[in-house]
């Protein structure tokens, strides 16, 4: 193995066929239940990167610990007499979830669709459902969550009732009363001469209120005039409307 690393360095340099010859040497020495953290000593040439929920062992069970493993897979004298490999392995105070599983836990519970390990008893919400991961390992049930609310009445006029995602709670739909001035019944009144429509919408109404006010001019034989002109009055007279 030596010789056919020196070669492979000098020979074909670049193309990792070192690393090769160093990692069947001290999987070799693995077997014989000595561990050579190699890796470690080849300054980042040979360098083994793992997923961020996993760490780096240069010697560790062949068969990773997980929930689903027997209370004699877990004694200490078992896993010293496993076989090593090197490998990607949960941190130190966590184990497997289980086989197929590639979740680390603290303690074992249940691990549901969305791969987060939960606590038996533990309640979540996953996809709109309400779970709960059960006790004794007899996994997760879900059941479609449930939104309340009171029924909506809309009784102010130019108002309807509108049904859309609650902001809030995406999972649950909320119905409120909306505003369309096209439905209010009220309608402008029409003034007397002199009188112009006047409309108001209020703070938190949604139809307008309407009211007739002075326009401002001089009113005589249904006709307006603007301050300051004449008023056709009879011929003896001369009339001015003013303010």
């Amino acid at each position: 193995y030596y010789e056919a690393c020196v070669f492979d360095s000098c020979f074909v340099p670049g193309s990792g066929l070192e690393c090769a010859s160093l990692q069947a040497y001290a999987a070799l020495c693995a077997q014989a239940n000595i561990c050579v953290d190699w890796r470690n000593h080849t300054h980042g040439v040979c360098s083994m990167t793992c997923p961020p929920h996993r760490e780096y062992r240069a010697c560790g069970p062949a068969d990773e610990p997980s929930c689903e493993s027997s209370a004699a897979a877990l004694r200490p004298t078992a896993q010293k007499n496993a076989r090593l490999v090197e490998g990607c392995f949960c941190p130190e105070g966590t184990m497997n979830y289980a086989p197929g599983f590639d979740v680390c836990v603290e303690m074992c519970g249940c691990v549901g669709p969305d791969d987060v390990p939960r606590k038996f008893g533990e309640h979540f919400e996953f996809d709109c459902k309400d779970c709960v991961c059960l006790e004794g390992g007899r996994g997760i049930i879900c059941e479609p969550k449930e939104c309340r609310q009171e029924p909506v009445t809309c009784t102010e006029d130019g108002t309807y009732p509108l049904t859309e995602v609650n902001p809030a709670d995406t999972c649950c739909n909320i119905t409120s009363c909306k505003c369309n001035t096209s439905l209010c019944k009220g309608k402008p009144p029409k003034c007397p001469l002199g009188f112009d429509v006047s409309s108001e919408t209020r703070p938190g109404k949604c139809c307008p209120s309407y009211s007739c006010v002075p326009k401002g001019v001089c009113v005589h034989g249904n006709a307006e005039y603007q301050p300051g002109s004449p008023v056709y009055s009879s011929k003896c007279e001369d009339c001015v409307c003013t303010n």
